[in-house]
């Protein structure tokens, strides 16, 4: 799922009894099918070739698929070569206490990463106020640098990892940065980021 800003990609293993199959789903089918999953232990799904079904023991739910190619998402996952794992709740704790003090209509946090720890800053000039923070680094490869991303952006990517760790992996500034879950390895999340002044 993108919105050209972030972009999740997992891969769910399972038994399947179909070839693969490739097909836009829209994003507001999500809610009814997460509905009529609460408490499910099983779903099937079938596809023809306008419709997605989702069929539990008493619910049959059936979606239209959208017309047209989903982009070639597996192209713009890049291999970075700096990692740095940190503790999930002191990132999200320390990001929530900057985004405070960020540019309101901006929401930019820059990040500066280095061995041992993640220095966080979120500035707004026209009010004058500025906050810094920073997070312990477990893990670390690669070379410092700075990275911007918008606070909010980076808080929704950050609690959708589930494991007690945030790994994240960066290019330069200008790359996306990805953000990995230890719990489940097919997960990747995919964040862009904001240029810093």
């Amino acid at each position: 799922a993108t919105d050209a800003h972030k972009l999740y990609t997992d891969k769910i293993e399972g038994n399947y009894t179909f070839d693969d199959v490739e097909a836009v789903l829209p994003s507001r089918a999500f809610a009814p099918l997460l509905t009529i999953l609460n408490g499910v232990d099983e779903v099937t799904m079938s596809v023809d070739t306008k419709n997605f079904i989702f069929t539990t023991s008493d619910t049959t739910l059936t979606c239209r698929k959208i017309e047209g190619n989903y982009p070639n998402f597996k192209a713009i996952i890049p291999n970075h070569p700096t990692m740095i794992e940190a503790v999930k709740a002191e990132f999200i704790q320390a990001l929530s206490r900057v985004a405070l003090f960020a540019d309101s209509t901006t929401s930019l946090v820059k990040l500066n990463v280095s061995s041992d720890k993640m220095d966080m800053e979120g500035s707004d000039i026209d009010f004058s106020k500025m906050s810094k923070d920073s997070v312990g680094v477990i893990k670390w490869q690669g070379n410092a640098l700075s990275i911007g991303a918008k606070a909010n952006f980076l808080a929704i990517c950050a609690s959708n990892i589930f494991s007690d760790n945030i790994i994240i992996e960066f290019g330069t500034s200008t790359q996306p940065m990805l953000l990995k879950d230890s719990m489940r390895p097919n997960k990747t999340i995919l964040l862009m980021p904001m240029m810093t002044v």
